[in-house]
């Protein structure tokens, strides 16, 4: 069936795990090697789940709707607890896990929008431009945690070395919907999801940023991840190849993965693969490939 909104995959300690925030039956699946999946019990139908992590021997999930705790942990993947974070006015859009801290940014809600915790059970609120920009994306690499806004007057990156205390970046400030952002090889790149102009940008130290040429008004890109030496694309909307790749974040080549029907968001790698989810579209909804070139489709709750 095509019942199943995939909206997020990790991998951590052997495993691949993916969350959804709507479908019938249960929000969670996992797998040992991308292709063969099993659904598994989470809060299952109350909460959108968005986003979800590995650090420090847990996956870590977060929720950007749903009544009652919007994270949840699981040792495992496959047995999952739920946590109080604010429960019910936040919409966390997006965690990782970095120098011993988990965080997490929200795209909206009245009060803080960043959270952080060194176990991913007790969440703290920290300030951050709190109520006006749409914070959509947060990664860590070379000391540095840095999140992107999706929308906002202002600049649309912000900084911290801790987790606690952030500083707003210039980046193409009020014009670019930037949705996703990774680190690899030295170099942060982030990709945008609308904006008339370049869709990636690059810094080397999450502070100075350079924009990139990659098919930039016509593909609705959504994710990136680093793996193996490369980094990979995914587009949500758009005619064409929704896959794109780059060997050093700057030059930047479509790669053809089931080009105009599925609605790619979220790209992970582990265990020498690439794995794509999607929250729609006809057919299977999730894709693998050992070199982000050429993709295969997998049947995955579809």
């Amino acid at each position: 069936t095509d019942l199943m909104k995939w909206r997020s995959v990790c991998y951590g300690n052997g495993l691949f795990v993916a969350i959804a925030d709507s479908g019938t039956g249960n929000l969670v699946m996992t797998s040992p090697d991308g292709i063969n999946w099993t659904k598994r019990e989470a809060d299952t139908d109350l909460m959108k789940w968005r986003s979800v992590c590995y650090g420090n021997g847990l996956f870590v999930a977060v929720a950007l709707d749903g009544t009652g705790n919007r994270v949840m942990t699981s040792p495992d993947g496959i047995n999952w607890t739920a946590r109080a974070a604010d429960t019910d006015s936040m919409v966390w859009y997006a965690v990782c896990y970095g120098n011993g801290l988990f965080v997490a940014v929200a795209s909206a809600g009245t009060g803080n929008r960043v959270m952080t915790s060194p176990d991913g059970i007790n969440w703290t609120a920290r300030a951050a431009d709190t109520d006006s920009m749409v914070w959509y994306a947060v990664c860590y690499g070379n000391g540095l945690f840095v999140a992107v806004a999706l929308d906002g007057t202002g600049n649309r990156v912000m900084t911290s070395p801790d987790g606690i205390n952030w500083t707003k970046r210039t980046a193409d400030t009020d014009s670019m919907g930037w949705v996703s952002v990774c680190y690899g090889n030295g170099l942060f790149v982030a990709v945008a999801y609308n904006g008339t102009g370049n869709r990636v940008m690059t810094s080397p130290d999450g502070i100075n940023w350079t924009k990139r040429a990659a098919d930039t008004d016509s593909m609705s890109w959504h994710s990136i991840c680093y793996g193996n030496g490369l980094f990979v694309a995914v587009a949500y909307n758009g005619t064409g190849n929704r896959v794109m790749t780059s060997p050093d974040g700057i030059n930047w080549t479509k790669r053809a993965a089931d080009t105009d029907s599925m609605s790619w968001v979220s790209v992970c790698y582990g265990n020498g693969l690439f794995v794509a989810v999607a929250s729609a579209g006809t057919g299977n909804r999730v894709m693998t490939s050992p070199d982000g070139i050429n993709w295969t489709a997998r049947a995955a709750d579809t």
